[in-house]
């Protein structure tokens, strides 16, 4: 978001900037649905924490752990689509440069090679290693997917929020 409000004052500088987005990004965002998708994400974590404390069964610990594997898979696919969809070139995933995709991946890399580094020194066991990497990076990224979805309502502005 800020390097897109940065972006947007350099054009309004050059006289460049469209009139409806000379507001900047953050005025172009949808609060509410914002931390409506946020309190979603708190809800269910909180609840997810509360029934993994209270139901010791091992049949329910697969059942959540199926359902949560098959809602990140859904979203990934939901982003693809939504990207696919969103009518113009730049904002189709496979249409950025090469420098896209190393600016958006190599923190997610740095990431986890960071997080498994520390878990592994604070001598954890390997699925706890591997459950603080995926925290790390796939939880985040999937709410700030959740939350690009809800926020912004521009098919083209939220194509091209999903590619990053």
């Amino acid at each position: 978001l800020l390097m897109e409000q940065q972006q947007e004052e350099e054009e309004e500088e050059e006289g460049e900037a469209d009139d409806d987005r000379q507001g900047g990004i953050l005025k172009n965002i949808d609060w509410g649905s914002l931390f409506v998708s946020l309190a979603i994400v708190i809800v269910a974590i909180g609840l997810g924490l509360c029934a993994s404390f209270k139901i010791s069964s091992h049949r329910f610990n697969r059942f959540a752990n199926r359902m949560g594997s098959l809602s990140g898979v859904l979203l990934i696919l939901l982003s693809a689509l939504l990207t696919s969809l969103s009518g113009e070139g730049d904002a189709k995933l496979w249409a950025q440069p090469w420098s896209f995709y190393l600016g958006v991946s190599l923190p997610c890399l740095v990431g986890l090679v960071v997080s498994t580094g520390l878990a592994v020194a604070a001598r954890l066991k390997k699925p706890e290693v591997v459950s603080v990497g995926v925290e790390c990076c796939y939880q985040n990224v999937g709410i700030c997917t959740s939350a690009v979805i809800t926020i912004f309502r521009d098919p083209v502005e939220r194509g091209q929020a999903l590619c990053v």
